[in-house]
């Protein structure tokens, strides 16, 4: 759980996955600010690993930054392929934007020689906060 000048940002479940939150509007310009983390490391069955090789440890072990963006931005981008023959493989592309208004956003799909295999373009509208594609590649 993280908090910034008390206004809780959000929840993180799991301790292998990057993630990060838009600090916009609880960051105090000019001022100190105080960020509050809380870390649990019970056991939860919810949460894998259930076990390893190796020695669950807890706390914050890896790298903490404050990445800086222009106003808009693009924020994440997952990409999967839930379903893959010999002939064709379906694919989902999710992309996460701030601030995005009246332009276009080119997606490109490339291949392991960095050719382009495919490209999609899409105009985004005003208030928009996600882009998703769904498409069948051959």
């Amino acid at each position: 759980e993280v908090w910034l000048n008390g206004v809780f940002l959000g929840k993180h479940i799991g301790g292998y996955t990057g993630f990060s939150y838009n600090i916009t509007k609880a960051i105090r310009y000019n001022q100190n600010n105080e960020l509050v983390v809380r870390v649990d490391n019970r056991f939860d069955y919810d949460i894998p690993p259930h076990t390893a090789d190796y020695n669950f440890a807890g706390g914050i072990y890896r790298q903490v930054y404050l990445q800086s963006t222009n106003k808009s931005n693009i924020v994440q981008t997952k990409c999967t392929t839930p379903k893959v023959s010999h002939k064709n493989a379906a694919i989902h592309i999710a992309t996460k934007i701030n601030n995005i208004n009246g332009t276009k956003i080119v997606t490109n799909l490339v291949n392991a020689y960095n050719e382009i295999i495919e490209s999609w373009v899409q105009s985004i509208t005003p208030q928009q906060q996600q882009i998703v594609i769904q498409d069948t590649i051959r």
